[in-house]
This record gives structure tokens, sequence and C-alpha cells, in this order.
């Protein structure tokens, strides 16, 4: 395998900072090429008893791609905060003085990331240059707590978002905790 998720995650070991949405998406890159094995699994939950989980739940569509919508956004929240990370440490270990808010602001005007999220970061870094992580600036904390938390009576938001991060060992909650780091 090659590619810059790869690499990411090779150096997010190589610098010690933890990065789970991003290995979890290189991982989920391994598990959807195992076509065959998963058909074969589908076939023992179902002999199983088990298929009828999702076949027989009545579901809100617009609800459930809401939740789910609210939920990849919580997620890349995440990943960016830990790419962000990951682009610090490497910063200190080399001595480059990256400023994290500046290359937000540059990677909004025309990289392939542009994303209006880079507006929020960009904020986060310019209340506090020094910020260690993304979500321990309030603004950004509140817009991964408002996208999983809020408005979302059933849980469904909750997991969606687990569902999203289904492929990483890390697991969901320490996800969460470590969103940041």
């Amino acid at each position: 395998m090659k590619g810059t998720g790869k690499w990411t995650v090779q150096q997010a070991v190589d610098l010690s900072v933890a990065a789970p949405i991003i290995a979890g998406s290189l991982d989920s890159r391994f598990l959807s090429g195992l076509k065959e094995e998963k058909v074969e699994a589908a076939k023992v939950f179902k002999l199983g008893g088990f298929d009828y989980i999702l076949t027989n739940q009545v579901v809100d569509k617009a609800k459930l791609i809401d939740d789910v919508r609210q939920a990849l956004y919580a997620s890349k929240n995440c990943s960016y905060a830990q790419g962000m990370n990951l682009i610090r440490a490497k910063s200190i270990e080399k001595g480059w003085d990256l400023k994290l808010g500046e290359l937000a602001r540059i990677w909004k005007g025309g990289c392939i990331i542009r994303t209006i999220l880079l507006n929020i970061i960009k904020k986060a870094y310019d209340r506090n240059p020094e910020l260690a992580n993304l979500p321990a600036d309030p603004k950004f904390a509140k817009e991964i707590i408002d996208s999983v938390y809020l408005s979302d009576r059933s849980g469904t938001r909750y997991f969606a978002m687990k569902i999203i991060d289904k492929a990483s060992p890390a697991g969901f909650k320490q996800k969460m905790r470590l969103c940041s780091y």
C-alpha cells in the first residue's frame, strides 16, 4: 500500500501523535477490499437470525440523513484536529515554527481541502497561536458538541458517528477523547 494515508499514519507513529480517525480511514480502505469475507459474514448473520436487526427497522430517512451528515461533520472536525496536531508536532521537531492559523488560511485560498471548517480552525489559532490542540478551543469544541449531541433526542447522531468510526481499533469513545491529540 502506498499513499498519503500510509505516510500520515507512519508520521503519527514516528512522532508519538495519536491519530485514530486518520488510522481508521486507512483501516477502512483495507477492509473495503474484503468483499468475499463480508459476503460470507453476512450469510452467517442471516443464518444466526440477526438479519432482522437492520431489515425490520422503521427509519425516518430525512432524520437519518441529517444525523449521519452531522456525525460525519463531527468526525471531520476531529480528523482536522488530529492532522493539525500532527503538523504541529512535526513543526516542533524540525524547528519550523509553523503558524497553523496561517496554514488554514492558505489552504482555504486554493487547496483541494478548501472547506468552511478551515475558517473555524484559523479563528481558533488566531485566538490562541499556542493552542496545543483544537478541541481545547471552546468554539471549535462547540462545533463538535453541537454536531453530535444537541438536538439529538434519540441518540441517532451518536450512533451514526459510531458507525462512521467503526473500522478503527481505537474505538469511538477513545476517538472522542483523542480527537485533539
